[in-house]
């Protein structure tokens, strides 16, 4: 287990496991213009989660790699749709 950083004796430390449900709970929400803005807070709430400085560093980059996947999850939709319109 990795010890968190202890920036202020008087916080207590984020568990692990509630970074990565808070990425289980944005995965749940479905891609639509209707949950746009449900995705968007959860985002948020994960970014503040990491950022409170709570977390071990190894944590850190979370936020950024669940959105990267996110992105490239969608490029390669996309790219694939644009290829079979192409063939």
């Amino acid at each position: 287990m990795i010890a968190f950083e202890d920036k202020n004796p008087q916080q207590k430390a984020l568990p692990q496991n509630e970074i990565f449900e808070q990425c289980l709970a944005i995965e749940d929400i479905d891609v639509t213009v209707e949950t746009y803005r449900d995705k968007t807070m959860q985002i948020r709430k994960l970014n503040t989660m990491i950022s409170s400085g709570r977390v071990h560093a190894f944590y850190k980059t979370v936020a950024m790699r669940l959105c990267l996947g996110k992105l490239l999850v969608a490029c390669i939709t996309v790219l694939g749709a644009i290829h079979q319109t192409n063939l």
